[in-house]
């Protein structure tokens, strides 16, 4: 919930034009606070300029102060970056280091979501993927041979061809990849599960 510190608030207004829920509001010429619980997704916070409101539940210290100079990349970088971002299909027969790891599950964490929901969680095999990747291949497979929507940009013969590598132990669905992140989201509506995609991209 929004907390407004009176004292330090000189009622801009920022909090309200940037909030996507319109949950702050004006009182005579005063900014006041919603009386009900509000997306918690921290816009108020970031825009206020004299750092007069707070969020209840809301870890402070995940709020990181800007410096435009050191945490914007050069545009240049940047779209070299995506330019040069390619599918891997041959990994090293190498272990991913823990911090590596971390270091992915915290930018994955901080991808956007529809509504601020927090619903996704995240699940590192390291070891006997094998059985996973047997049984996401038969699901993929069966699926597509009943037409399921989820799967209509895979052809069927690339899935047939996923599905019974798997049954000689051949991984043709992560290739070998010492390490596979899992996104989960408990949501099953269409919006609710895009945020497992954007998570994946990241």
């Amino acid at each position: 919930m929004m907390i407004i510190d009176k004292e330090r608030c000189i009622n801009c207004g920022e909090c309200i034009r940037g909030c996507y829920g319109h949950y702050p509001f004006w009182r005579d010429g005063v900014v006041m606070a919603p009386e009900e619980p509000c997306l918690d997704c921290g816009h108020c916070l970031a825009v206020c300029p004299m750092e007069a409101v707070s969020l209840t539940g809301y870890d402070l210290s995940e709020v990181k102060p800007f410096d435009k100079m050191t945490m914007i990349p050069h545009s240049d970088h940047l779209l070299a970056a995506l330019q040069y971002k390619r599918s891997i299909r041959r990994y090293k027969k190498k272990a991913v280091e823990q911090n590596i790891l971390k270091q992915v599950l915290e930018a994955a964490r901080y991808s956007p979501t529809a509504g601020n929901f927090q619903t996704m969680r995240f699940v590192i095999l390291c070891e006997e993927k094998m059985a996973l990747v047997k049984q996401a291949a038969e699901i993929l497979y069966t699926a597509k041979q009943n037409n399921r929507p989820e799967t209509a940009f895979f052809r069927l013969e690339l899935l047939e061809t996923i599905y019974q590598a798997s049954l000689k132990n051949d991984d043709k669905l992560f290739h070998g990849a010492p390490a596979v992140i899992v996104v989960i989201d408990k949501e099953t509506t269409a919006a609710n599960c895009a945020n497992a995609y954007i998570a994946a991209a990241r």
